[in-house]
């Protein structure tokens, strides 16, 4: 039963809430063990809540899960769970996640009941209006970096919003892409439960290449800006982070129409080895610019 639980609550989605972090790591303050400990109650509380909507999520999806070849093993949609139970868990999640995020402070409290709202309506009713979908994903995301914000008390910039929103935008339609794909390979003309068809695939590839070249963009343009220099001593060492977002950005995509990305690019990710490679380049040129 724990361990059916424990794919309920998806616990390896819990690595998406890393974003938390981003802030602290950003304003230079790693180092402060106060603010550490801020985002870490952070992440937990927020992980707890995203869970809870999880559950809720498959629970309001279980027939078009069914429908899948890979959702239909999920613990509700297979049945190994009631929805009952399920409900029961999101519950107690939910209470968990807002007691922690009470005891960090009021403002991140807030944002985690914002985020909760969201994704329950996202869930029952946005989640099958096409294009707000994917622009609500991306928005849960930038959510996540404003808690981890608010968490250490740290202003964040508009260049890191605009950021988040066209780069997590990018990945929302790599995996209604994946989706389609799938829907397609089985003779599906749309994705079961959402409200793309077969005919929007190559508009869907379109516009999610276009928002991460985009996210790009922005980086580049916040190299430019000459307030960088109070943050940065050798801000052009940040080049070098724009070209693996660079890199990676336009790899994703060739990935996903090759068919080996499979739904979720968040996920697929955690399990690429050349991400972490890029990733390490990355934080090594960040070190070089401070």
């Amino acid at each position: 039963m724990l361990k059916v639980i424990i794919k309920a609550i998806r616990v390896h989605q819990w690595t998406k809430n890393l974003l938390l972090f981003l802030p602290l790591i950003l304003s230079h303050r790693v180092g402060e063990l106060e603010s550490l400990l801020l985002c870490l109650g952070g992440f937990i509380a927020f992980s707890f809540a995203a869970s809870s909507i999880y559950i809720i999520n498959d629970i309001v999806d279980v027939e078009s899960d069914r429908q899948d070849p890979v959702k239909s093993k999920r613990p509700f949609a297979s049945g190994r769970l009631s929805p009952f139970t399920g409900y029961l868990l999101a519950a107690g999640l939910l209470v968990v996640s807002m007691i922690i995020s009470y005891t960090i402070n009021q403002k991140f409290l807030t944002v985690v009941i914002i985020y909760s709202i969201l994704s329950v309506s996202y869930s029952t009713i946005f989640k099958k209006i096409f294009i707000l979908d994917v622009i609500l994903l991306s928005a849960f995301y930038t959510l996540r970096i404003i808690a981890g914000s608010l968490a250490i008390d740290t202003e964040i910039t508009n260049w890191l919003l605009a950021f988040s929103l066209f780069v997590f935008l990018s990945l929302a339609l790599v995996k209604r892409y994946s989706e389609l794909q799938s829907s397609i390979a089985v003779a599906r003309e749309r994705i079961p439960g959402r409200n793309y068809e077969a005919m929007d695939l190559p508009l869907v590839s379109m516009f999610g290449a276009g928002s991460g070249l985009m996210s790009v963009l922005v980086l580049l343009l916040y190299i430019n800006d000459p307030l960088i220099t109070d943050k940065y001593h050798t801000p052009n060492w940040l080049w070098g982070v724009a070209v693996m977002m660079l890199y990676w950005i336009i790899r994703i995509w060739f990935l996903a129409n090759r068919g080996v990305v499979q739904s979720d690019p968040i996920m697929f990710a955690v399990k690429d080895w050349p991400t972490y490679v890029m990733g390490f380049f990355s934080l090594g040129f960040i070190y070089l610019a401070v």
